[in-house]
């Protein structure tokens, strides 16, 4: 997925560039600060599709059934969480690629459409497998049925990079709005757009 490849990247560049701040001397007034809204929702949201994407890939019968709604549930806990974090410019970014990946899981009964030979390509052929037999529950074989087929894992980021995947157009913003998230949590941009170097907004 991209959101796991591009966002392990933005973390060692933005280490980095860290790292160079501090050795010039100029330590982030907002480092480590973000004013983040009902944290807990994202844990859920995230905590849904990790705990229940293996016990479905164990064969557990009842997770099984209930995956498919759970993962469309993930999204919407996403969707409105992400929405009431409208301040931070990182989010705006982020609910874009959220709402594009929850509308086409939604309108595909709960599954991630991917091209499986894209996931062959980045050497995945275990997943494509997996995906074709029906024991990855989070995708299913893009299919000339595919609806919304434009949103789905139709983009790859192959090798050399050190992380090949396929991912959507909605991984994408959800990409960037993280890294943005991430880099302005370590004071290397703005929060949002509307503010004095990395403080608060400015006020009337």
């Amino acid at each position: 997925m991209l959101f796991d490849a591009a966002v392990t990247t933005a973390l060692v560049g933005s280490v980095w560039l860290l790292l160079f701040r501090l050795r010039k001397g100029a330590f982030p007034a907002s480092l480590g600060k973000i004013d983040l809204r009902l944290p807990y929702l994202f844990v859920v949201a995230f905590g849904i599709q990790l705990i229940l994407t293996p016990l479905a890939m164990m064969g557990i019968v009842l997770v099984k059934m209930i995956f498919p709604a759970a993962f469309i549930l993930s999204y919407l806990i996403l969707v409105y969480a992400a929405f009431r974090n409208w301040h931070l410019f990182g989010m705006r970014v982020a609910v874009l690629g959220i709402a594009m990946n929850f509308l086409v899981v939604t309108v595909n009964l709960g599954h991630m459409p991917a091209d499986l030979s894209l996931v062959r390509k980045t050497g995945r052929s275990d997943l494509a497998v997996a995906v074709e037999l029906g024991r990855f529950p989070r995708a299913k074989p893009l299919t000339p049925e595919t609806r919304l087929p434009f949103l789905a894992d139709i983009l790859a980021l192959p090798r050399p990079y050190p992380r090949p995947c396929v991912f959507s157009l909605g991984d994408v913003f959800i990409t960037v709005g993280a890294c943005w998230l991430i880099l302005s949590t370590m004071g290397l941009l703005p929060q949002s757009l509307g503010t004095t170097g990395h403080g608060k907004a400015k006020s009337a």
